[in-house]
């Protein structure tokens, strides 16, 4: 059959609790055309709601429990993170189908560090550090030597709108010259500065406040116009505007290695002691660096009465970081402990073989944690077999939670299971994102709930290849015209043989750094 051509625009963590409001101020009328004559709807994260496992799920149209990718972070059988990769795929992506059938791609800043697909010109993303494999494949990066220089994949302060919208703005110059200039059939661009302004301020946002309320409209009018750029050149493309999940504010902070903890599961690190580990020496040393006189005394610190107070004051704020920078450092030791949760991303338990006959007592552990409010934790807990039919990986988790709206998981050892944010205001991750599916042939009206793993076999579908069989989602018929649907039979094949086995990972360290900026870790 003869398929479209497809345009997919990511806003990484966006939901509707968000984006209802700006639309309804009439400022973002591209998506707000895109809504009114497409069908929309809720789309259904996967567990992990995490951008790192779902964005992966989109590609493939898996669950992580089949495409082995739980984390941005994997773990490794040797008790060692490292960069989710390309090679740790189990599944392959639909744009591997799509270049298997004669069909190009061109796709930016897909989470996943990546080496490269036949038919496919990747720009990867921050997960990936090395300049190298920025562009792929090779031979195109001089054409595009200049945009690679002023692209920037991640930003030095997350709440710095004009750097997150400056970042947007390079992003989409070097996918405008890859969208004039390349061949293409299908075209994919994911913006990350929705999600990370998301974890600055979607808690203020949804309570009214003024100054959050502007931040958010401003960077969602730049990729509006964005948007509207695209589906001007490509009038007849099928467009489908998603996230891999969506956010709300974040109320409490579930620290899962404490309870592991009191089950006396978890080991400590042996080493030297933290407050005297060059780690935390430079960590304090820092931190007492950027505290000040405080605010109250420092317009008066020059004066010979108030000077003496303004230093004791200073010296016991430095007294008091000492006690939290050496508290923050029980660091759990993966490689001692019978059970653990290695990043605030993974919404994982691990449990090793020695410990399995604790497996029903750590779910019922986690069950049991109440919020300040009386409500559970953590809405439920189950084995990858129990949620997904199945579990792969060199090491995939014991047990998967879904933690209660508003509730950040973190591995942070410190005293108490569950404590309130430590600054007010800001997002966290929810399961419900957004999907929007328009052009030709898409009827209008409401999708109602949709999965992630429904995207790469509707597009599959729409662009006449086969759907690979396996894959856990559907093709989202409903969203299409009944005499489109009619002339399109669903044809199904084998999926891409994908090589197995752990990257050769580069740039952790960074990644990391980057990861734990955004507060993801």
């Amino acid at each position: 059959m003869v398929g479209k051509r497809t345009i997919a625009v990511g806003l990484d963590g966006c939901s509707w609790n968000v984006l209802e409001p700006l639309l309804e101020t009439g400022r973002l009328p591209n998506l707000a055309a895109l809504r009114e004559r497409g069908s929309s709807g809720v789309l259904e994260s996967a567990v992990p709601f995490f951008t790192g496992p779902a964005w992966a799920s989109i590609a493939t149209g898996c669950s992580p429990a089949s495409h082995g990718i739980y984390d941005f972070m994997m773990l490794r059988p040797d008790g060692k993170l490292s960069v989710a990769g390309q090679s740790d795929l189990r599944r392959p992506t639909y744009y591997h189908h799509l270049g298997r059938d004669g069909l190009r791609s061109v796709l930016v800043n897909l989470p996943l560090d990546q080496d490269g697909c036949e038919g496919a010109v990747i720009v990867n993303s921050w997960l990936t550090d090395d300049p190298a494999r920025r562009l792929l494949p090779a031979d195109r990066r001089e054409r595009y030597e200049p945009l690679l220089r002023a692209y920037k994949t991640f930003p030095d302060d997350p709440s710095n709108l004009d750097e997150l919208c400056g970042i947007e703005s390079a992003r989409f110059e070097l996918a405008r010259e890859l969208f004039l200039h390349e061949e293409w059939e299908h075209f994919f661009v994911l913006f990350s500065s929705t999600d990370w302004l998301g974890h600055q301020g979607t808690g203020l946002f949804l309570g009214g406040d003024d100054g959050a309320r502007a931040s958010f409209l401003r960077l969602y009018e730049q990729l509006d116009s964005y948007i509207g750029w695209m589906l001007e050149r490509e009038p007849e493309a099928l467009v489908v505007v998603l996230s891999d999940h969506g956010q709300c504010e974040e109320t409490s902070v579930l620290r899962v290695n404490a309870v592991l903890h009191e089950l006396g599961l978890v080991s400590l690190e042996q080493s030297a002691p933290d407050d005297e580990s060059p780690f935390f020496v430079d960590r304090r040393r820092k931190a007492r660096r950027s505290i000040g006189i405080p605010n109250a005394l420092g317009r008066y610190r020059s004066h010979r009465l108030v000077r003496p107070f303004a230093l004791a004051a200073k010296k016991a704020i430095r007294r008091g970081l000492d006690i939290e920078v050496t508290r923050a450092s029980r660091r759990v030791n993966f490689a001692a402990s019978s059970a653990f949760s290695p990043t605030d991303a993974s919404f994982a338990v691990y449990v090793r073989e020695s410990a399995s006959h604790e497996v029903e007592r750590i779910r019922e552990a986690l069950l049991a944690v109440k919020l300040p409010d009386g409500r559970a934790a953590i809405d439920d807990v189950w084995t990858p077999e129990e949620l997904y039919g199945e579990a792969v990986g060199d090491w995939p988790p014991t047990l998967l939670f879904s933690p209660a709206l508003g509730v950040r998981p973190a591995t942070a050892l410190k005293d108490g299971a569950v404590s309130a944010p430590r600054v007010g205001g800001r997002g966290c991750h929810q399961r419900d994102g957004i999907v929007f599916v328009a052009g030709p042939d898409v009827a209008a009206g409401e999708l109602g709930r949709s999965s992630i793993y429904d995207i790469a076999p509707t597009m599959l579908w729409a662009m006449g290849s086969a759907v690979p069989r396996g894959t856990d989602g559907r093709v989202l018929t409903e969203a299409f015209e009944p005499g489109f649907v009619s002339t399109h039979p669903l044809t199904e094949t084998e999926p891409v043989p994908v090589e197995a086995g752990a990257p050769e990972s580069s740039g952790n360290d960074e990644v990391e750094r980057r990861l734990k900026a955004l507060g993801y870790i």
